[in-house]
């Protein structure tokens, strides 16, 4: 890819360029930019990580969840059943992916109008687990 090797030529430049750079301030920022693009760069030369199976909680006929989680090599391999009921397979990997967290808009936007505190508590959750899983 022709980014990373840009992403490192621009590390370098911010870098060389922060010896002339009298403001401590512009220094550190630039040093900071200079970071994220090696952070960058290190991320985009990993390859993507297969998952190695998948999890999802089947649902029964009453339409309650099983009680324990199924492991299933391929999402395809999960009960029609569940399938059509909207039950969605979670892929697992060998190593932890990194958590996100909630933006400030995204806080935001998930606790607008609820004014007691365990449905703020409740809605922040669910957008959390949204977006982790």
């Amino acid at each position: 890819m022709n980014e990373q090797p840009e992403a490192l030529r621009l590390a370098d430049m911010i870098e060389r360029y922060n010896a002339g750079v009298p403001s401590q301030a512009i220094v550190e920022d630039y040093s900071r930019a200079a970071a994220e693009l090696r952070r960058l760069h290190a991320a985009l030369a990993e390859p993507e990580q297969e998952p190695v199976a998948w999890m999802y909680h089947g649902i029964r006929h009453d339409d309650t969840p099983h009680e324990r989680p199924s492991l299933i090599w391929k999402p395809e391999y999960m009960d029609v059943m569940s399938a059509e009921k909207g039950a969605k397979a979670t892929p697992l990997y060998t190593t932890p992916r990194q958590w996100q967290g909630l933006t400030r808009q995204e806080f935001l936007d998930a606790t607008q109008g609820l004014e007691d505190l365990e449905d703020c508590w409740m809605a922040i959750e669910a957008k959390l687990k949204e977006k982790n899983t």
